[in-house]
Parts: C-alpha cells; sequence; structure tokens
C-alpha cells in the first residue's frame, strides 16, 4: 500500500498455532509481497502463496455485499517487524473454494494495489488443510502516524496491514456520521477527543502537533461490506432486530478483526485504517 511514515511502531504477537502446515516449494512469503516500501515489490507479477484464511468476506457468504474475497495469513512470522503478515486475497473472478477462517489455502493470482491496499488478484483458490490462527495485539495510541495519498494524517499501522489483531483495552466512540453512509464508526482511545481551539489559543505547530496525537488515537470500526448505504445498518440491528444504537462516548472492548487500509467504498470515504470485525463488537 501507498505509505509516508513518520514515526516508528512496535508490534507483538500471541497465539498457539496446530500442527505444522508445510508451505509447497515455489511459494512466495507473504510478507516478500507486501514488503516495507510504498508500493509492493511484486506489484503486477504473478505467485502462489500458502496461507491461513483468518477472516472470511467471500461473496457468496450471508451478505451479499461483502468484500469479495478474504483474507490470508502467513502460517509462520518473518524476522522483519517492518513487514505484514497478511493479505487481501480478491477471488470473485478466480475457481475458487469456499472457505472459512481456519482453512490452509494456495492461492495463485496477481500481486495488485486497490485503493493503497496491497491485494492478490485470485485465478485458483485450493484448500490444502487446517491450522490454528495466530492474533497480533493491537494497542493504540499508535507511536507513529503517517499520511495518506489525500494528505491526512493517520495513525501509521501499516506493519499489521491485513493481519488479524485483537485490541483489549476500551475504545470510546467519537463520530458516527459515517454510519448510515459506509457503516463506519471512528473510535479512539480516549474518552472524549476536544477541537483544538476548545482547550488551546490558534497556532499552526501546536495544530499539527494535536492533528497527529488524534490521528495515533484514532481506529475506523467497519461493518466488513463494500457497499454504500446498506440497509439494515450493521450496528444498529442484530440478527435482523433492532439494537441499542451505539452513543457518542459508548465504550468498545475486546475487539477482534482484520485490519484493513482502504477507503469506506470504492474511491468514496476517508482513506484510513478500518477493522473489519470477525467477532461481533460489544457496546
Amino acid at each position: 500500500m501507498k505509505i509516508f511514515p513518520v514515526l516508528f511502531l512496535a508490534v507483538a504477537c500471541c497465539g498457539c498455532e496446530a500442527d505444522a502446515v508445510l508451505s509447497a516449494p515455489g511459494d512466495m512469503p507473504i510478507s516478500e509481497i507486501q514488503g516495507n516500501a510504498a508500493v509492493s515489490p511484486l506489484e503486477g507479477q504473478q505467485v502462489t502463496v500458502t496461507g491461513i484464511v483468518s477472516g472470511d468476506f467471500q461473496d457468496d457468504d450471508a451478505n451479499p455485499d461483502s468484500l469479495g474475497g478474504f483474507y490470508l495469513q502467513s502460517l509462520a512470522a518473518d524476522d522483519d517487524p517492518r513487514s505484514s503478515e497478511g493479505l487481501f486475497v480478491f477471488d470473485r473472478n478466480a475457481q475458487s473454494a469456499e472457505v472459512i477462517a481456519g482453512d490452509v489455502v494456495q492461492v495463485s493470482g496477481r500481486v495488485d494495489e486497490r485503493f493503497g491496499e496491497t491485494q492478490l488478484n485470485a485465478s485458483t483458490v485450493r484448500k490444502v488443510g487446517r491450522k490454528n490462527l495466530r492474533l497480533t495485539e493491537l494497542t493504540l495510541p499508535a507511536a507513529a502516524v503517517m499520511t495518506n495519498s489525500d494528505e491526512i494524517v493517520i495513525a501509521d499501522l501499516e506493519r499489521y496491514e491485513g493481519m488479524l489483531v485483537r485490541i483489549e483495552q476500551p475504545l470510546f466512540v467519537q463520530d458516527l456520521a459515517g454510519l448510515g453512509r459506509y457503516g463506519e464508526i471512528q473510535l479512539s482511545s480516549v474518552k472524549r477527543q476536544f477541537q483544538f481551539t476548545s482547550t488551546q489559543t490558534p497556532d499552526a505547530s501546536a495544530y499539527r502537533e494535536h492533528r497527529a496525537r488524534v490521528a495515533t488515537q484514532t481506529l475506523l470500526l467497519d461493518d466488513g461490506r463494500v457497499e454504500q448505504n446498506v440497509s439494515p445498518v450493521r450496528y444498529l440491528s442484530a440478527n435482523g432486530l433492532p439494537a441499542r444504537a451505539p452513543r457518542i462516548g459508548d465504550a468498545v472492548e475486546g475487539l477482534q478483526g482484520v485490519l484493513r487500509y482502504s477507503r469506506g467504498s470504492g474511491p468514496n470515504g476517508l482513506e484510513t485504517w478500518r477493522l473489519m470485525p470477525t467477532a461481533e463488537p460489544q457496546f
């Protein structure tokens, strides 16, 4: 994905694995597809990769407006903390198997960059086994910021791109403006984010510092769907029935999902980090 890193961010992994499932000879490691530069060093090339399905968002699942694919995670991490171990596989046009989380699959396809996200545009998907999932612990505020293609400052979570993460700490609802259109809720690691001039006098340098600080605290919770203005709105309903609407200041903890870099829908919406939940958030 296209990034403009400013600072450095640390990561910690946890979890357990089942009996080893070996990659086939000639497989490309996910971390090499992701790389640690502005775009994948393999963009446009045909590759084959074997990994564990960490998030299932295929078109033929319960939501017809899903992402059209699934997230794949490395069987084993490499020694480079700067490169991600996750990857989105777009399989809408592929000879693809129906997959679920924990499946080990071998995928062949072309490496693409789409709206800033590194993806594998699959031609074939083949299931080859099962394996326990690893979750990576993620905490906010981040220790890094970056600017997106619109020159907006956001948290630098590049090394988590496409990976299954868990956020144990409570996050707090800050903004619901995008919930109806994009199915997104803006969360923060602080209970309330204030406008700069609510607490300080106007100052350009201090304002830039304020924007960076707010960016490190912020993450979008997404509904995991690609369409706009979807009904019913995911976080306003549960099992087809009305649910308590989330409100500004509500807390949610124990979040689990795949971290995606994208806009709200296609070319529309804020280009930033979005948590695509694999377990239902509890506000």
